[in-house]
Order: structure tokens, then sequence, then C-alpha cells
């Protein structure tokens, strides 16, 4: 090679050179760094981003977020949190139904815990956690409704109904539901939603208000014990279709439990004793009267005999501006003016003598007749309607 071949090689392999350590053309040291830190930013974006196949056509290639980790973390954390608090309390909201709608699930069970610890090896269901839950369900615009599911033996009297009061006073839709057993002062509880309803292998006891320990003073403890003991009944009986003679008829019952006074009705019998909600009645009621949605009215009248029987029913489905007009009321108060107008009306001091006739089914009507009269049916008479 001649010496001005051997110079040309001589700058041309300078050149490389400069170009390769980045003093040629501008290319700095700092340069170089900030290229590659840019590579490095870039290359965990969760973007997608054109090149090329190897035919030279377009493409996209996507990459990971370092934000994808960090947000299924959260998701796991999440999920643990959840199932901390079905563990501890037994709560979880339930919002994956295909409408959306956002409701709280509520589990009562076991012994419902008072002022008092239960031992530690029962299962227990505590007061003081779930009054702030019902508060915060309340306070919670975007739950839609309550599901209550109760497996109870029952509990403190006191923890009981005031569970059973937060329950009723809540402005959301509540059901509750008896699964196993729903025992003393669980059915308060169990009454106490809007609609409620019991499996057929359930059951629920009721019985009268128990004490243990030394009394003083026996006859004003047995008047607060028939205080609470009122209480209860008449909670009960506000809450469902059954009257509160029968409820202490109920609770009297010598016949059936071994070692206690009480009754234990299956999932059938609480129904047909008007203590749980039967979905039926709710659907014959909905079916006969959904054409009066359409019309704006202010009162309905009862037209039949035992339509007053629906009453409760038939409230809760025309709602609380409608008011219900029982006739069987109205003849009576019409009837005594009558009687007053044609000096015809019983002195006061009149004992009044009640007599019952039925067209059929003689013997069902006194079954039927101590659930829903105020008064005890001894006797009925049959009338053939034929001969009128």
């Amino acid at each position: 090679m001649s010496e001005k071949g051997k110079r040309q090689q001589m700058n041309y392999d300078q050149k490389v050179l400069s170009e390769y350590e980045g003093k040629e053309n501008g290319y700095t040291e700092e340069k170089f760094l900030n290229q590659e830190n840019i590579k490095e930013e870039q290359h965990p974006m969760e973007k997608m981003i054109s090149g090329a196949d190897e035919n030279g056509k377009s493409q996209k290639i996507a990459e990971t977020k370092p934000e994808d980790t960090g947000y299924e973390q959260e998701k796991l954390e999440n999920q643990d949190r959840k199932n901390e608090q079905i563990k501890e309390m037994g709560q979880v909201t339930l919002d994956r139904n295909p409408r959306k709608h956002h409701v709280e699930l509520l589990t009562i069970i076991g012994e419902v815990e008072g002022h008092e610890s239960a031992p530690s090896q029962s299962k227990t269901t505590k007061y003081e956690h779930v009054l702030p839950k019902l508060a915060l369900v309340e306070d919670d615009e975007d739950v839609d409704g309550l599901l209550i599911l109760l497996n109870t033996v029952g509990g403190d009297v006191e923890a009981g109904l005031a569970i059973a009061e937060m329950i009723a006073s809540l402005s959301i839709p509540t059901v509750s539901l008896v699964l196993g057993g729903g025992h003393s002062i669980g059915v308060p509880m169990a009454v106490s939603a809007d609609y409620s309803f019991v499996v057929p292998s359930a059951t629920m006891v009721i019985h009268p208000v128990r004490s243990s320990g030394m009394f003083i003073g026996v006859a004003q403890t047995y008047r607060n014990m028939e205080k609470i003991q009122d209480r209860i009944t008449g909670f009960i009986a506000s809450h469902s279709h059954i009257s509160q003679k029968r409820l202490e008829e109920l609770m009297l019952d010598t016949t059936q439990l071994v070692k206690d006074v009480g009754t234990m009705l299956e999932g059938r019998e609480a129904v047909e004793e008007g203590l749980i909600d039967d979905r039926i009645t709710e659907d014959m009621v909905s079916r006969y009267l959904r054409e009066f949605k359409q019309y704006d009215i202010d009162s309905l009248i009862l037209g039949c005999t035992h339509y007053p029987l629906l009453i409760n029913p038939i409230q809760r489905f025309v709602g609380d501006k409608v008011t219900l007009v029982n006739p069987a009321y109205e003849v009576a108060k019409t009837l005594k003016q009558m009687l007053a107008q044609r000096d015809m009306a019983a002195s006061e001091d009149h004992t009044a003598k009640y007599e019952y006739y039925v067209s059929d089914m003689a013997d069902q009507f006194l079954s039927f007749a101590d659930k829903v009269l105020p008064c005890r049916v001894d006797q009925v008479q049959p009338v053939d309607i034929e001969n009128y």
C-alpha cells in the first residue's frame, strides 16, 4: 500500500474510533448516558409502540406496566381484607350480581353476646360489632339493601332487641332468612326485616324470658321479667302477622319441650302461625293489585271478609300513602250509631255474648280463630246457606 493509502486508512480508522468513543458528530459521554436513561425509563411502561417485522410490515408490541404489579397487589390486599371481615364478623358486600345491586350481608350466628362475654369456646355474634355496621349501612347511599342470615340459639335479650330495633329502623329494603335455627331472642331479629323467610328444615323456639342467679324481691323481679317479656312479644307482634295473645300461648305451652316451657316451630309451622312471611301471599297480592299501581289512588276498600287478614302485605304493596278501609269496622261503627239512635244500645256494664256462624269448615275455623281474634272461640255453629 502506498504512503497516501496508508494515511487515508489511518484517518478512516481514527474517525471510526472517535465516533465509537462519542467524540465526533456532537456525541458526548453525557448524551450517551441520557440516551441510556431514556431507554431505561421507557422500557417498563405499558404502551403500544410501533415497530416493524422482518418483512417491513408495521406491528404493535405490548409491554408491561410496573403499575400492573401494584394493581394486582392492591387487589390481593383488598381480597385479604374482605376474607378477614368474613372470618371475624361474618360480613361481606354482595355486588357482583347481574343488576349491579350493592347488597350488604350480615350473619347472626351462635349466641348473641351482650354486656358479658360468652365462654371462649362459644360461637358468638357481638352486638358492639353489629350496631356500628348497621349504622354504616344506613349512612352509605350506595347500599341498596341488607340481607340477614340467621342461625342462632338466642342470647342476651337487651342486645338482641337492640339489633332488632336497629334493623327495623333502616330506610333501605331488608330481608332475613332463618337457616338452621332462629331461637329465643333470634325470633325478634328474624321478624325485624321488611321480608322474613325460613327454610323448611329450620326451627324457631319460642319460650318465656329466663333468668339465673339470686333474686331479691320475688314480686318485683316477676313484674320486671313480665315487662321484658311484653317488650319481646309486642315487638314480634308488631313486625309479623301473629297476635301477642297467640305468642303468649305458644310461650307457655308445657306439652312440647322436655326441659323447658314453650313451643318449637318448624319452618312451615312458623309461616302458618304468621311469624314468617309466605312468599305465595306476597305474589298473590302483587298479582291482583298491580293494576292499581297505574292509578293515583288514595284509598282502597277491602271489600271481602278475608281481605283484612292480608292487611299487612296489602299495605306494603300499595304503600303508606294509600289508606286501607276495613268494611267490618265501618259496619260496626254504623251499627253502633243506629242502635244508639233507636235507644237499643246496651249499657256499658253489659257483658257481651259472642256467637260465631260459618258456612263450612267449622273445625278449621276454630283452630284459626285463636290466631286472629282477640278472644277465645269455644264454639262455632255451622249454617247451611242453601236453605236461605
